[in-house]
C-alpha cells in the first residue's frame, strides 16, 4: 500500500515533526510505503493520501480529482483557524477528505458540531524525542532547589508572564528556552530569567535544566484545544510538570494520578512545587515515563492510525 505525505513544514516544525514524520516512521511494518517530496499528480499512484494541515489553491482542486479517483483523503489539523478566510479553507478541506483527524478530544468536538457525519479520529501527538535518545532520570536528585524552566514559541512567553513575580519571589530562577533570534531580551532583563537558544531534543541533553517545568494553556481562548504533548516531553526530560487546570494536562494528569501537579492560579506554583518535592519523584517518574512511552510510541499511534483511518 503506498502512501502519500504532504506536510506544512520539515521536521523542525514541531507539528510535521510528531503528525506525519514520527507518525509513519514505522509504516513500513504494516507493509506501507510512505511517499513523501512529490507532486500531487505523482500522488495519484496512492492508495492513501495523508495531508498534514497543507492549505493552498492547488490542494482544492486536487482533493477534487483524488476523491473522484476514490483515493482515501485523511486532513490532519492540530490547530485553530486563525481567521474566517482560514475557517472556510479549513472546512472546505475537511468536506473534500474521507477522514479528519486532530490531536484532542475538545478539538474534535468543535469540529464534530460543524461536521456531524464525519469520520474524526483522535491521534494523539506522538512523544516528541528520537528513538536513540533514552528517558532522563529525575533532574530533582541533581538539582533540589525550587527553579523552573519554559520551552516554547517566543510568542507564547505571556502565557507564563504572570508566574515571573511568584518566582522572583522564591528567589527562584527562570530559564526560557526558545528561539532567541526572535526575542528581545533587553526587555525582560528585569526579571529572573535566564534565556536558552533552543534546539532540537535540547531537553534531553546533559545540560542543568532545572528541576520543575511549567506547563500553561491559560493564554487564549483557542488555548482549550491543545494537546498534552508538551507535558509528555517534560515527563520523558525527567522534569517534573507543574501543570495549568486545561482540559488536556487535567486527562493526562488524572491518567498517571498527578493531580497534585495541576494549578489554576500560579500564586499556587510555590505550594505545589513543595509538595513535589516531597514525593518519592524518582519512583513516581520512572512509573510516568513507562505508561508514556507505551501511550505515545511511534507504533503506538500508528496502531491507532491503522486502526481507525484506513
Amino acid at each position: 500500500m503506498r502512501l502519500a505525505a504532504f506536510t506544512i513544514g520539515d521536521l523542525g516544525k514541531a507539528s510535521s515533526r510528531l503528525r506525519s514524520f514520527y507518525l509513519f516512521r514505522h509504516a513500513s511494518s504494516s507493509n506501507i510505503e510512505v511517499l513523501r517530496n512529490i507532486s500531487y499528480q505523482e500522488a495519484c499512484s496512492c492508495q492513501i493520501i495523508h495531508l498534514q494541515k497543507i492549505m493552498d489553491f492547488q490542494i482544492f482542486f486536487w482533493l477534487i480529482v483524488w476523491r473522484t479517483n476514490r483515493i482515501n483523503i485523511i486532513y490532519d489539523l492540530d490547530d485553530q483557524p486563525g481567521s474566517f478566510k482560514a475557517k472556510l479553507g479549513f472546512m472546505l478541506a475537511i468536506f473534500l477528505s474521507n477522514t479528519l483527524t486532530v490531536d484532542t478530544s475538545s478539538r474534535k468536538q468543535y469540529w464534530k458540531k460543524i461536521f456531524p457525519r464525519k469520520n474524526v479520529v483522535i491521534i494523539p501527538d506522538i512523544a516528541d524525542k528520537k528513538e536513540n535518545i533514552k528517558n532522563i532520570s529525575p533532574r530533582i536528585n541533581t538539582d533540589p532547589s525550587i527553579n523552573f524552566f519554559w520551552l516554547g514559541h517566543h510568542e507564547n512567553i505571556s502565557s507564563i508572564e504572570p508566574s515571573f513575580s511568584v518566582i522572583r519571589n522564591l528567589n527562584s530562577r527562570l530559564i526560557i528556552c526558545t528561539n532567541l533570534v526572535e526575542i528581545d531580551e533587553n526587555s525582560l532583563k528585569k526579571w529572573p530569567i535566564d534565556f536558552l537558544q533552543w534546539r532540537e531534543d535540547i531537553v534531553f541533553s546533559s545540560l542543568n535544566l532545572n528541576s520543575f517545568m511549567i506547563l500553561s494553556h491559560n493564554h487564549d481562548e483557542d488555548s482549550i484545544y491543545k494537546s498534552s504533548n508538551k507535558m509528555v516531553l517534560a515527563i520523558l526530560a525527567g522534569f517534573i510538570p507543574i501543570i495549568s487546570r486545561t482540559p488536556e494536562y487535567e486527562s493526562l494528569a488524572k491518567e498517571l494520578d498527578l493531580e497534585f501537579l495541576l494549578f489554576d492560579e500560579f500564586s499556587e506554583v510555590p505550594l505545589i512545587a513543595q509538595r513535589a518535592s516531597s514525593t518519592n519523584w524518582p519512583i513516581v517518574l520512572t512509573n510516568c515515563q513507562l505508561r508514556l512511552d507505551e501511550m505515545y510510541s511511534s507504533k503506538a499511534v500508528l496502531n491507532i492510525f491503522l486502526n481507525q483511518c484506513i
